[in-house]
């Protein structure tokens, strides 16, 4: 007599359903381009939890040495340099999205299957979601969504973020760390994003202490991204010095062209500059209380932290289909488990505060049409 079986690898079995839907979730991903779990990429997704016990994953990172050098004959003993470690935890958590519905009947009056465009609709839904996390993450205060932070939480991570946050055109525009009255200084003219804003963001990025580390395309060539609100992107696809870059940059990138999940995306000095509506924008913020004020962010690398867990089948996502009603109703379920964190570290040479690891922030006009 023959046994019926299933191996895992079936296309049948729970485990590659999973698998093809967390594909699926993926390539429908805007910001999937920039996701990977080496410590080069713009966000740094751990998967430790996924088949491990917790809900908290701790990052640790390693300090560079700054000591100048012991020369010649001079000793060494007793001058050496102690090594500093920094730590960011990322929890995570469950969330998740269903859809019900009458079941044999709407699908017999329906010409299409109403089953399959409710797995296609969470699909859609979980991309959206993780976009929104990711998006919220760029904005917030250490660690607080930039909504509910406090005037006093903001101020605070000013303080400490001085060297890697941009209001406007320039950094005369940080009014002594106040950050309300620094936004007032962004006017609709002169603070609407441009070449020069992004060059300025750079050089923040590469000045900044700790440095801001670009990531390293083939080749070896760094480069940072920068994540800009559609208003923005549109000032800066006016401005010549861009226009010209864009000549020049696009027929040499050859193999170096990274992935931009089909967002519109621009080059200027060494910056790969990529429109996202998931860019957060204040409105009535700016100068005289009228102007909007998008909260543009130039990455490099390490800027958010992902953290992945997963399920009894090994999978990172999980579909469940349940009958009520003795079967004339159906339900699908879709979750995932994750947790989203900007990457801050602690830094004892700025007080032992919390610094953003990876990211510029850059405050721009950004005026309706």
């Amino acid at each position: 007599m023959a046994d019926t079986s299933l191996a895992t690898s079936h296309g049948l079995s729970v485990t590659q359903w999973e698998d093809q839907i967390f594909a699926e979730y993926l390539d429908r991903l805007i910001f999937a381009g920039y996701m990977g779990t080496s410590e080069n990429d713009l966000f740094h997704v751990k998967e430790n939890l996924l088949k491990s016990p917790g809900d908290t994953i701790t990052v640790g990172l390693r300090g560079k040495l700054s000591n100048a050098a012991v020369e010649g004959t001079s000793t060494l003993e007793g001058n050496e340099e102690a090594l500093e470690f920094h730590n960011q935890s990322i929890v995570i958590d469950l969330f998740r999205n269903g859809v019900r519905i009458d079941g044999v009947m709407s699908n017999q009056r329906s010409a299409f299957d109403i089953r399959e465009q409710a797995k296609a609709a969470l699909v859609d839904w979980m991309s959206q979601e993780v976009e929104d996390r990711i998006a919220a993450e760029f904005s917030s205060i250490d660690g607080i969504n930039y909504g509910t932070a406090s005037e006093a939480q903001k101020d605070a991570w000013l303080v400490n973020n001085a060297d890697r946050v941009l209001f406007g055109a320039t950094t005369a525009n940080n009014s002594g760390n106040d950050h309300s009255a620094s936004l007032t200084n962004v006017d609709g003219t002169t603070d609407v994003l441009n070449s020069a804003q992004v060059s300025l963001a750079k050089r923040l990025a590469r000045l900044a202490n700790p440095k801001i580390r670009p990531m390293k395309m083939i080749g070896g060539v760094e480069i940072y991204v920068m994540f800009v609100h559609p208003y923005c992107f549109r000032d800066l696809v006016a401005d010549s010095a861009v226009q010209n870059a864009q000549r020049e940059v696009y027929p040499r990138l050859g193999d170096m062209h990274p992935i931009t999940g089909g967002q519109a995306a621009l080059w200027f000095d060494g910056v790969l500059i990529v429109e996202s509506e998931k860019v957060l924008v204040t409105a009535n913020v700016g100068a005289g209380g009228t102007v909007d004020v998008a909260h543009n962010v130039l990455c490099g690398a390490q800027a958010l932290m992902l953290a992945q867990g997963g399920f009894e089948s090994g999978s990172r996502v999980k579909m469940v289909e349940e009958e009520f009603d003795y079967a004339a109703k159906v339900g699908f379920a879709l979750s995932t488990v994750m947790g989203f964190e900007k990457a801050r570290f602690d830094y004892p040479t700025v007080g032992g505060s919390t610094v953003d690891h990876g990211i510029v922030t850059i405050y721009s006009a950004a005026e309706p049409d």
